[in-house]
């Protein structure tokens, strides 16, 4: 799919626009990587920047590998907020990710001059280091 630029009376100008990104990371015995990130900005909306992010560094032993998609508000203060899981295929892998994500701490999105929520989804991915590809 071509990207053109966005033209107001035959003037390029900057454009908000959504993209879905995908990530494949190299995964060590029993870490999280982050596979996928959306960011849902309101038009004209500048989408939050991360600038801290910690994970853990040894995973709990929860049985099995799995995934966790889940999203939450980046509010005004650059803090997550009504965090929910849309889809895991382990549910005992939910509260680690919870846990994860309420640490992190991003630059909120930014409408004109002001400090707006914007919606995130974020999928998760755990192996435990015997998995190949």
């Amino acid at each position: 799919m071509a990207v053109q630029a966005g033209l107001e009376n035959g003037i390029p100008v900057a454009v908000a626009m959504n993209a879905e990104m995908t990530f494949m990371l190299a995964v060590g015995r029993g870490e999280w990587s982050l596979s996928r990130a959306l960011f849902d900005a309101p038009a004209g909306t500048a989408r939050p920047v991360l600038i801290a992010a910690q994970y853990p560094a040894t995973y709990e032993p929860s049985g099995s590998d799995g995934s966790v998609v889940i999203s939450f508000d980046v509010d005004p203060k650059g803090t997550t907020a009504n965090l929910h899981v849309e889809h895991s295929s382990n549910s005992a892998l939910e509260s680690e990710v919870i846990g994860i994500v309420r640490s992190w701490r991003f630059q909120p999105g930014v409408k004109g001059s002001d400090r707006v929520s914007v919606r995130c989804t974020l999928e998760f991915v755990k192996q435990d280091g015997n998995m190949h590809p």
